[in-house]
């Protein structure tokens, strides 16, 4: 859900307002990965080499708005619910997906039964759950940043860019290309910090798939919360 409100769509938050609003991302969107075990909630963005640092301070603004100005409403609650429920029941037409979502829902969530309750747990979300799940999980102490910069960016970075690795808030910088992607984590690694692999979900999980870029991403995992 919380995916869904920030970068599924032109009406989602980050869409709307950093790329065609504000115009500091070429693309930018949201996704969720949440199996049985650990799972990840990720923003993937691209953007000019200039505004990365802006582009930065404006995701992590505009998730600080969840649970501050601007909080989640029901309308815009409602909205996403009615896109998930509806793309759902269009993926139930044919017999293989439907074998699909009941192997995703068994290694989601380790039952079957899981496909004849989405809609139910999906339609059952309030705002104050999403807002719950975003001030626990969505932070800059969880997150870990990965940053892929042309070649040149990289050897006219100042000492003080080389050294953002050491700080609060890892980043990992690589040589070519211009995407930027934030991972909110739930364990202990080397970059964050995840939570037990034996944290369930009980959320809007959409069948352990990822959203949007599967390979990329800012993670999170919550364990019995609600967080896709």
């Amino acid at each position: 859900m919380l995916a869904s409100i920030l970068g599924s769509d032109k009406s989602s938050r980050l869409i709307s307002r950093l790329q065609d609003e504000k115009h500091l991302a070429i693309n930018i969107d949201a996704f969720s990965y949440t199996p049985y075990f650990s799972g990840v909630f990720g923003i993937s963005a691209t953007t000019a080499p200039d505004k990365m640092d802006e582009l930065k301070a404006a995701i992590f603004a505009e998730i600080k708005k969840l649970s501050a100005e601007d909080k989640i409403k029901n309308g815009e609650l409602k909205r996403v619910v009615n896109q998930i429920s509806t793309s759902y029941c269009r993926t139930m037409r044919s017999n293989g997906n439907i074998s699909r979502m009941i192997g995703n829902s068994v290694l989601t969530y380790g039952t079957t039964e899981y496909i004849n309750k989405y809609i139910e747990n999906v339609s059952a979300l309030t705002p104050e759950d999403l807002t719950r799940v975003a001030e626990k999980y969505l932070t800059e102490k969880n997150c870990t940043i990965v940053e892929q910069l042309p070649k040149d960016k990289i050897e006219n970075a100042g000492p003080k860019d080389k050294a953002t690795v050491e700080s609060q808030v890892p980043e990992l910088i690589k040589t070519q290309g211009r995407t930027e992607d934030h991972h909110f984590q739930g364990h202990e690694t080397s970059i964050g910090r995840h939570l037990p692999d034996n944290s369930r979900r009980s959320d809007t999980g959409g069948q352990g798939q990822r959203r949007h870029h599967p390979d990329n991403g800012l993670h999170a995992h919550g364990g019995n919360e609600v967080i896709q």
